[in-house]
Protein backbone atom coordinates (compact mmCIF):
# COMPACT_ATOMS: atom_id res chain seq x y z
CA UNK A 1 0.00 0.00 0.00
CA UNK A 2 1.29 3.44 -0.94
CA UNK A 3 1.88 5.92 1.90
CA UNK A 4 0.73 9.41 0.89
CA UNK A 5 2.28 12.48 2.51
CA UNK A 6 0.21 15.65 2.24
CA UNK A 7 2.43 18.71 1.69
CA UNK A 8 0.95 22.22 1.59
CA UNK A 9 2.96 25.16 0.22
CA UNK A 10 1.86 28.61 1.40
CA UNK A 11 3.40 31.78 -0.02
CA UNK A 12 2.69 34.71 -2.28
CA UNK A 13 2.11 33.21 -5.72
CA UNK A 14 3.52 36.08 -7.77
CA UNK A 15 6.36 37.19 -5.50
CA UNK A 16 8.23 33.87 -5.54
CA UNK A 17 6.61 32.22 -8.52
CA UNK A 18 9.85 30.67 -9.80
CA UNK A 19 10.64 29.20 -6.39
CA UNK A 20 7.18 27.64 -6.24
CA UNK A 21 7.74 26.07 -9.66
CA UNK A 22 11.12 24.73 -8.53
CA UNK A 23 9.56 23.21 -5.41
CA UNK A 24 6.97 21.46 -7.58
CA UNK A 25 9.71 20.01 -9.78
CA UNK A 26 11.66 18.94 -6.68
CA UNK A 27 8.66 17.13 -5.20
CA UNK A 28 8.28 15.27 -8.50
CA UNK A 29 11.97 14.33 -8.30
CA UNK A 30 11.47 12.99 -4.77
CA UNK A 31 8.41 11.03 -5.81
CA UNK A 32 10.46 9.31 -8.51
CA UNK A 33 13.01 8.32 -5.85
CA UNK A 34 10.39 7.23 -3.30
CA UNK A 35 8.37 5.20 -5.79
CA UNK A 36 10.22 2.00 -4.91
CA UNK A 37 9.41 2.62 -1.23
CA UNK A 38 5.69 3.06 -1.93
CA UNK A 39 5.77 6.67 -0.78
CA UNK A 40 4.03 9.52 -2.60
CA UNK A 41 4.17 13.23 -1.69
CA UNK A 42 0.97 15.04 -2.62
CA UNK A 43 1.82 18.70 -3.14
CA UNK A 44 -0.94 21.24 -2.66
CA UNK A 45 -0.59 24.82 -3.84
CA UNK A 46 -3.47 27.03 -4.85
CA UNK A 47 -2.42 27.48 -8.49
CA UNK A 48 -2.68 23.73 -9.18
CA UNK A 49 -5.22 22.99 -11.91
CA UNK A 50 -6.54 19.87 -10.18
CA UNK A 51 -7.72 21.81 -7.12
CA UNK A 52 -11.35 22.85 -6.75
CA UNK A 53 -11.69 26.45 -7.94
CA UNK A 54 -15.45 26.39 -8.39
CA UNK A 55 -17.75 28.82 -6.59
CA UNK A 56 -18.47 27.49 -3.10
CA UNK A 57 -19.87 28.63 0.21
CA UNK A 58 -17.14 30.36 2.16
CA UNK A 59 -15.05 30.92 -0.96
CA UNK A 60 -12.11 28.97 -2.39
CA UNK A 61 -9.99 29.83 0.66
CA UNK A 62 -12.23 27.56 2.76
CA UNK A 63 -11.24 24.67 0.49
CA UNK A 64 -7.57 25.51 1.04
CA UNK A 65 -8.12 25.85 4.80
CA UNK A 66 -9.52 22.33 4.96
CA UNK A 67 -6.45 21.02 3.11
CA UNK A 68 -4.09 22.83 5.49
CA UNK A 69 -5.77 21.34 8.57
CA UNK A 70 -5.38 17.80 7.25
CA UNK A 71 -1.89 18.21 5.75
CA UNK A 72 1.07 16.36 7.19
CA UNK A 73 3.56 19.12 6.48
CA UNK A 74 3.04 22.82 5.76
CA UNK A 75 5.84 25.01 4.41
CA UNK A 76 5.18 28.75 4.65
CA UNK A 77 7.51 31.08 2.74
CA UNK A 78 7.80 34.87 2.96
CA UNK A 79 10.00 37.31 1.08
CA UNK A 80 9.41 41.07 0.83
CA UNK A 81 5.79 41.24 1.92
CA UNK A 82 3.27 39.46 4.10
CA UNK A 83 0.17 38.80 2.04
CA UNK A 84 -3.14 38.50 3.85
CA UNK A 85 -3.76 34.99 2.51
CA UNK A 86 -0.29 33.73 3.41
CA UNK A 87 -0.54 35.17 6.91
CA UNK A 88 -3.96 33.59 7.31
CA UNK A 89 -2.62 30.21 6.18
CA UNK A 90 0.28 30.41 8.63
CA UNK A 91 -2.03 31.30 11.52
CA UNK A 92 -4.43 28.52 10.57
CA UNK A 93 -1.64 25.94 10.34
CA UNK A 94 -0.25 26.95 13.74
CA UNK A 95 -3.73 26.89 15.28
CA UNK A 96 -4.39 23.45 13.83
CA UNK A 97 -1.04 22.15 15.07
CA UNK A 98 -1.70 23.48 18.58
CA UNK A 99 -5.03 21.62 18.67
CA UNK A 100 -4.32 18.44 16.71
CA UNK A 101 -0.51 18.24 16.25
CA UNK A 102 -1.14 18.50 12.52
CA UNK A 103 0.29 19.80 10.25
CA UNK A 104 3.96 20.13 11.09
CA UNK A 105 4.81 23.74 10.28
CA UNK A 106 8.04 25.08 8.80
CA UNK A 107 8.52 28.80 8.11
CA UNK A 108 11.17 30.11 5.72
CA UNK A 109 12.12 33.64 4.75
CA UNK A 110 13.82 34.34 1.46
CA UNK A 111 16.73 36.67 2.19
CA UNK A 112 16.21 40.34 1.46
CA UNK A 113 18.98 41.88 -0.72
CA UNK A 114 21.69 43.52 1.42
CA UNK A 115 20.97 46.98 0.01
CA UNK A 116 17.32 46.77 1.12
CA UNK A 117 15.86 46.99 4.61
CA UNK A 118 13.65 44.24 5.97
CA UNK A 119 9.99 45.32 5.75
CA UNK A 120 8.27 45.86 9.08
CA UNK A 121 5.57 43.25 8.46
CA UNK A 122 8.28 40.67 7.71
CA UNK A 123 10.06 41.59 10.95
CA UNK A 124 6.77 41.10 12.79
CA UNK A 125 6.41 37.54 11.48
CA UNK A 126 10.04 36.82 12.41
CA UNK A 127 9.28 38.11 15.91
CA UNK A 128 6.33 35.75 16.20
CA UNK A 129 8.51 32.79 15.20
CA UNK A 130 11.52 33.74 17.33
CA UNK A 131 9.94 35.22 20.44
CA UNK A 132 6.29 34.24 20.77
CA UNK A 133 6.75 30.67 19.55
CA UNK A 134 10.27 30.44 21.02
CA UNK A 135 11.51 28.87 17.82
CA UNK A 136 13.82 30.57 15.32
CA UNK A 137 13.21 31.62 11.76
CA UNK A 138 14.91 29.94 8.83
CA UNK A 139 16.27 31.79 5.83
CA UNK A 140 17.35 30.82 2.34
CA UNK A 141 19.13 32.64 -0.44
CA UNK A 142 19.34 29.91 -3.07
CA UNK A 143 16.58 27.45 -3.90
CA UNK A 144 18.88 24.52 -3.08
CA UNK A 145 18.84 25.51 0.60
CA UNK A 146 15.06 25.36 0.55
CA UNK A 147 15.14 21.96 -1.15
CA UNK A 148 17.49 20.67 1.52
CA UNK A 149 15.08 22.00 4.14
CA UNK A 150 12.23 20.06 2.57
CA UNK A 151 14.04 16.74 2.37
CA UNK A 152 15.46 16.96 5.89
CA UNK A 153 12.12 17.93 7.44
CA UNK A 154 10.45 15.00 5.72
CA UNK A 155 13.15 12.85 7.28
CA UNK A 156 13.41 14.19 10.84
CA UNK A 157 9.63 14.17 11.25
CA UNK A 158 9.44 10.50 10.34
CA UNK A 159 7.51 10.88 7.08
CA UNK A 160 10.26 9.08 5.15
CA UNK A 161 13.20 6.90 6.12
CA UNK A 162 16.00 7.09 3.57
CA UNK A 163 19.79 7.05 3.62
CA UNK A 164 20.62 10.74 3.32
CA UNK A 165 24.24 11.87 3.18
CA UNK A 166 26.74 14.26 1.61
CA UNK A 167 29.52 13.01 -0.63
CA UNK A 168 31.55 14.58 -3.43
CA UNK A 169 29.85 17.97 -2.98
CA UNK A 170 26.37 16.51 -3.48
CA UNK A 171 23.46 15.51 -1.28
CA UNK A 172 22.56 11.87 -1.90
CA UNK A 173 19.27 10.15 -1.19
CA UNK A 174 19.58 6.35 -1.18
CA UNK A 175 22.67 6.60 -3.44
CA UNK A 176 20.88 8.94 -5.88
CA UNK A 177 22.45 12.39 -6.33
CA UNK A 178 19.77 14.82 -5.26
CA UNK A 179 21.32 18.30 -5.40
CA UNK A 180 24.72 20.05 -5.24
CA UNK A 181 25.89 21.71 -2.03
CA UNK A 182 27.73 24.60 -3.72
CA UNK A 183 24.89 27.05 -3.09
CA UNK A 184 24.01 25.89 0.43
CA UNK A 185 25.71 28.07 3.10
CA UNK A 186 25.81 25.19 5.58
CA UNK A 187 28.45 23.62 3.34
CA UNK A 188 29.82 26.35 1.07
CA UNK A 189 30.31 29.06 3.73
CA UNK A 190 31.23 26.97 6.74
CA UNK A 191 35.00 26.50 6.83
CA UNK A 192 34.83 23.93 9.62
CA UNK A 193 32.50 21.75 7.62
CA UNK A 194 34.42 22.27 4.37
CA UNK A 195 37.67 21.20 6.05
CA UNK A 196 35.91 18.19 7.51
CA UNK A 197 34.55 17.18 4.13
CA UNK A 198 38.00 17.48 2.58
CA UNK A 199 39.48 15.21 5.24
CA UNK A 200 36.67 12.71 4.93
CA UNK A 201 36.82 12.73 1.14
CA UNK A 202 40.46 11.62 1.30
CA UNK A 203 39.26 8.54 3.17
CA UNK A 204 36.38 7.91 0.74
CA UNK A 205 33.97 8.35 3.61
CA UNK A 206 30.36 9.42 3.19
CA UNK A 207 29.22 11.99 5.71
CA UNK A 208 25.74 11.23 7.13
CA UNK A 209 23.63 14.33 6.67
CA UNK A 210 21.05 14.03 9.40
CA UNK A 211 23.16 13.02 12.36
CA UNK A 212 25.67 15.80 12.94
CA UNK A 213 25.61 18.10 9.97
CA UNK A 214 23.07 20.68 11.11
CA UNK A 215 24.24 24.08 12.23
CA UNK A 216 22.57 27.11 13.70
CA UNK A 217 24.29 30.48 13.74
CA UNK A 218 27.48 28.73 12.61
CA UNK A 219 27.50 26.31 15.54
CA UNK A 220 27.11 22.60 14.93
CA UNK A 221 24.42 20.66 16.71
CA UNK A 222 24.71 17.00 17.62
CA UNK A 223 21.06 16.24 16.91
CA UNK A 224 18.61 17.19 14.15
CA UNK A 225 16.53 20.29 14.79
CA UNK A 226 12.92 19.52 15.69
CA UNK A 227 9.96 21.52 14.44
CA UNK A 228 7.19 23.40 16.18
Amino acid sequence: MTKTISFFLASSINEIQLDRLSIGDFISQLNNLYYSKNIFIKLYKCENDYMDHSVMEGGSQKYLDDIIRTSDLCFVIFWKKVGDYTKHELELALESYAKNKQPKVVVYFKKIPENESIPKDIENIMHIIDVELKHYHREYDHIDSLKLGIITQLQVNGFVDVDLFVDNNKVYCDNNALLPVDNIPLFSSNKEYSDLLNRLRCNFYKKPLLRKSFCRDGNFLSEPISLL
